[in-house]
């Protein structure tokens, strides 16, 4: 167990070292697969082959992988809108209809709640890598509710590819293209497209299990109870195999491969159990409530401290000698300057070395009596201002010092006012 810690305490610090990199690269790696899928179409128009084809095809992508980290999740969604409708231009009739999906998408959510927009992406690349549970599971734990609408949109649009891709081939523009036939082909494709998406229920039946997956985990992972959020994963792995088994039996129609469904589900789940022991690990055994109450309202709190890897003592020992080098380095940078108006410069003074202890104490009893609040014995303030000032040795004083002193030369003690008789 303490090694299994120490992994994680070594990972935890390098991310959090790192993470600007680490983010950036995750979302380079993400543009790199998105934009190769959509360049693998090959649909585009002829016009557009030198962009897509070698050696122009290759930077290309880089670049907008590059742009996609870069970019706001707006802006990404208008990229990928633009790259598919271009890759899709051999057809009028299938880019414009993929146009209208993505715009009115990037419209009506996107542009609404752009964070929780790139679930719509990495629900699609998760049916690509048959673990859609993963990605279900994590957006239950810890996207809550949210997370229902964008995990739809991207079932709807996974299942709906091919159809769109079937009719960009049926209808591509050859030879004899004729304008004038445009509109009644648009009719078709259109009322094609229709067709395939009242034919197609499964998306329909898959969206609903995961919208009910994704509220019992949120549900579950609420309770104050122990092991809670692994309580809401575990939960939310067993419904989706349940969920599924009995669509399966109940609706003909729905076809379900039972292994990949299975082993997807089991690796989801520890995909997700993973992530939950990086990002908290609760020790439940250490839990503490806490009672009290003011003159309004009674509060029980629960106390459940995370688990840490122990230190040693060398790195108690490490951690405080940065420390103390921290507050060093912080004490140097709060030391007087002074500005040097010939040379143009801004000097640091050093602080005066204690070799001469008395005159180190006598400037102590000089500022003491200069900033004392009896000024209601002026005369004597006075007195005791001069008598250190004449007991200091000139050349040990700093400059600033110095130049105080002489701005506060011998003055004569006020005379106390004059009492009526």
């Amino acid at each position: 167990m303490k090694n299994s810690l120490y992994l994680r305490a070594q990972i935890i610090n390098f991310i959090k070292r790192h993470e600007n990199y680490i983010v950036f690269g995750a979302k380079f790696i993400a543009g790199l697969f998105i934009f190769g899928f959509i360049f693998s179409i090959n649909l585009y128009a002829s016009q557009l082959e030198p962009l897509f084809t070698a050696p122009l095809s290759i930077p290309f992508m880089v670049l907008l992988a590059v742009g996609f980290a870069f970019f706001p999740p707006t802006a990404n969604f208008l990229l990928i809108a633009l790259i598919t409708t271009a890759q899709l231009s051999a057809s009028i009739e299938a880019s414009s209809f993929a146009l209208l999906i993505m715009l009115a998408m990037v419209l009506f959510y996107v542009r609404i709640s752009p964070k929780n927009s790139y679930l719509i992406l990495a629900i699609m690349i998760g049916f690509f890598f048959r673990i859609p549970y993963a990605v279900v599971i994590f957006s239950g734990l810890y996207v809550g509710l949210a997370a229902m609408l964008p995990i739809a949109l991207g079932t709807f649009l996974f299942f709906h590819v091919n159809v769109l891709l079937n009719i960009a081939r049926y209808t591509q523009m050859g030879e004899d293209f004729d304008f004038l036939s445009l509109p009644s082909k648009f009719v078709d494709a259109y009322t094609e497209m229709f067709t395939s998406l009242t034919a197609e229920f499964s998306w329909v039946i898959i969206s609903f299990v995961f919208v009910m997956v994704i509220f019992g985990i949120y549900a579950v992972s609420k309770l104050s109870i122990d092991y809670a959020k692994e309580m809401a994963i575990a939960f939310g792995g067993i419904v989706c195999m349940m969920c599924f088994f009995m669509a399966a039996i109940v609706i003909d129609e729905f076809e379900l491969s039972v292994a990949p469904m299975l082993l997807g589900s089991v690796v989801s789940v520890g995909l997700v159990f993973l992530l939950r022991f990086f990002d908290g690990l609760p020790d439940y055994q250490k839990t503490e409530f806490v009672t009290f109450e003011d003159d309004e309202n009674f509060y029980h709190c629960k106390i459940v401290p995370k688990t840490v890897y122990p230190e040693t003592a060398h790195q108690r020992k490490t951690s405080g000698k940065i420390a103390a080098e921290k507050r060093q380095q912080t004490n140097t940078s709060k030391q007087p300057t002074t500005h040097n108006r010939a040379a143009g410069q801004t000097l640091t003074e050093k602080q005066p070395a204690l070799r001469n202890p008395a005159a180190h104490t006598q400037r102590q009893n000089y500022h003491t009596a200069r900033h004392s609040t009896a000024s209601h014995n002026p005369a004597a303030t006075q007195r005791t201002l001069n008598n250190t000032h004449a007991r200091i040795p000139r050349a040990t004083l700093p400059s600033a010092t110095q130049r105080r002193l002489d701005n506060h030369q011998l003055r004569p003690a006020p005379k106390p006012p004059a009492k009526d008789d």
